[in-house]
């Protein structure tokens, strides 16, 4: 995907306007190693945010 279509979906994202299927594009843009540099700085956030599903809940 081309990184200003996800820059659109980000901003959706940020804004909390995405979509489920627009947050799983962002989910496997931000888990492959074709992350164009001005995007990866928010790859820790999708990180973070898909690693706390495999957190147990007390």
């Amino acid at each position: 995907m081309e990184s200003k279509s996800i820059e659109i979906v980000i901003n959706k994202y940020l804004e909390g306007t995405s979509s489920i299927a627009e947050e799983k594009q962002l989910k496997a843009y931000f888990s492959s190693n074709e992350i164009a540099p001005h995007l990866v700085q928010y790859k820790p956030l999708f990180s973070y945010l898909e690693n706390q599903k495999t957190v147990p809940i007390y």
